[in-house]
């Protein structure tokens, strides 16, 4: 009788140990089989892709998620590469293999612009060529639209230094 109880109390716990050691295992490379370092890879519940557990794959593309399976779904994202998704089936999903995602641009133009108002030694420069304000209309107009300048019944004032010394073309 002992023996019985001995038995089934042995069988019991190693069933039960077996049950919450489960680890899912696997290794992500691309397609040349070289590791893919530092990809994301994730368990998602088949019902509702609720997210259940995670890892980052190491330096040399293995990834360790501390869950059992349950008919889930394993994702695997990268930067660069398409995503992957794999049904889980047991403890070992094996080699995950990465497809590159790129894409090829045809054209690429850079442009650039000069601020319109600068300030540098003590003064401010305002290009009005190319710009709103070339279409300002009168002068008086053209200076209210500057930043810190007022325009006024032919007063001009710069706020905070008073009247300004104006220079057209240098």
């Amino acid at each position: 009788m002992k023996e019985k109880v001995f038995f089934t109390t042995a069988l019991c716990l190693s069933a039960m140990t077996q049950m919450m050691a489960q680890n899912i295992t696997g290794k992500v490379m691309n397609t040349k089989g070289e590791p893919l370092a530092f990809a994301n890879v994730v368990l998602l519940n088949r019902t509702d892709s609720a997210f259940v557990k995670g890892a980052v794959s190491g330096e040399d593309g293995s990834f360790v998620i501390d869950s059992s399976c349950n008919g889930g779904i394993i994702k695997v994202t990268s930067v660069g590469y398409k995503t992957v998704c794999k049904d889980c089936e047991g403890e070992n999903v094996g080699i995950i293999k990465m497809e590159e995602d790129s894409n090829m641009l045809g054209e690429v133009v850079v442009k650039s612009s000069q601020p319109k108002t600068i300030l540098k030694h003590g003064g401010m420069t305002t290009i009005v060529a190319g710009s709103v304000l070339e279409k300002a209309g009168t002068m008086e107009h053209l200076l209210d639209r500057i930043p810190k300048v007022s325009a006024q019944n032919g007063s001009i004032e710069v706020f905070g230094r008073g009247e300004p010394v104006i220079y057209i073309n240098g």
